[in-house]
């Protein structure tokens, strides 16, 4: 019957150059380890390290993505610059003369989402 200790292990076979076999058993016994557990933390270590590369380099595709999805958006309102400090509450009496400019209900939709975004709404 195996021990808890040895459930759930593996045992693999590596080859290693002389020079490398010597170091690491220089290394454990510096470190007070057998070789197995510095082999499995090296191992482990390493595997972490890999692991942040991945997720650094998927950061990297998304922020990317991103900057090139917010230049768009900022060129979509280049345009229609609005200050939010700007904006004032109109009564119905300022509302009856006539018209400054007319936007394109597309760019008006856009504003609107926008404001409603700014002001959450």
């Amino acid at each position: 019957m195996l021990s808890t200790a040895q459930q759930g292990k593996v045992r693999i076979n590596i080859q290693l150059p002389a020079e490398i076999k010597d170091r690491l058993f220089q290394a454990s016994s510096r470190q007070g380890k057998n070789v197995s557990a510095l082999v499995r933390e090296s191992i482990e270590e390493k595997l972490m390290q890999l692991d942040r590369q991945v997720l650094e380099e998927q950061m990297k595709v998304a922020y990317q993505e991103l900057a090139e999805e917010n230049i768009q958006i900022g060129e979509d309102f280049k345009f229609a610059d609005v200050n939010l400090s700007q904006i004032r509450t109109l009564d119905k009496s300022r509302l009856t003369g006539s018209k400054l400019a007319t936007l394109p209900g597309e760019l008006m939709e856009k504003v609107d989402l926008a404001l409603k975004n700014s002001l959450a709404l």
